[in-house]
């Protein structure tokens, strides 16, 4: 039972350890997380008019 302890506290903090690690290297190499990208919505509106969406094979 305390061998399974141990391994369990183990696990827990080499998790804690990569965490913590891989957020202090993006931040030292200035990498923004993909959580803080905002994506502008895409009107239907704005679409131009000769664009076609889908296309046809040319033969």
């Amino acid at each position: 039972m305390k061998l399974a302890t141990l391994a369990f506290l183990a696990f827990v903090a080499a998790l804690a350890f990569l965490t913590l690690f891989i957020a202090d290297r993006e931040k030292q190499a200035g990498v923004e997380r993909l959580s803080n990208y905002k994506i502008p919505p895409h009107s239907t509106l704005d679409r131009n008019s000769d664009v076609n969406l889908v296309s046809t094979p040319s033969r």
